[in-house]
C-alpha cells in the first residue's frame, strides 16, 4: 500500500505533538496514582516514558489507519489528563 506524502505529515505531527503529550499525561497519572518518593518515582516514570514513547511511535507509523491513531492518542489524552485532574483535586 503506497501511502502519501500528507499521510506522512499526519503521522509525523501525530508523533511528535499528541504521542509526546499523552506520554506526559500518563507518566503524571501514574505518579499520582502510586506515590512514593519523589526521586524514586521520577526515575521509574522518566524510563517507562521513554520505553512507551518509543512503541508508541513506531504503533504510530505502523497503523494502516489515521482514524485509529487520531481515536486511541485523543482517548488517551482525555483519559489519563482527566484522571489526573480527579486524582489531584483537593
Amino acid at each position: 500500500m503506497q501511502r502519501s506524502k500528507k499521510d506522512a505529515l499526519i503521522r509525523l505531527f501525530s508523533a511528535l505533538i499528541p504521542a509526546f503529550i499523552f506520554t506526559n499525561t500518563l507518566g503524571i497519572f501514574i505518579t499520582l496514582l502510586f506515590p512514593s518518593a519523589k526521586t524514586e518515582g521520577l526515575s521509574y516514570v522518566l524510563t517507562f516514558a521513554f520505553l512507551f514513547y518509543s512503541a508508541l511511535v513506531m504503533w504510530i507509523f505502523h497503523t494502516p489507519y489515521i482514524k485509529t491513531i487520531a481515536i486511541v492518542l485523543g482517548l488517551g489524552i482525555t483519559l489519563t489528563g482527566g484522571g489526573s485532574y480527579l486524582i489531584y483535586q483537593d
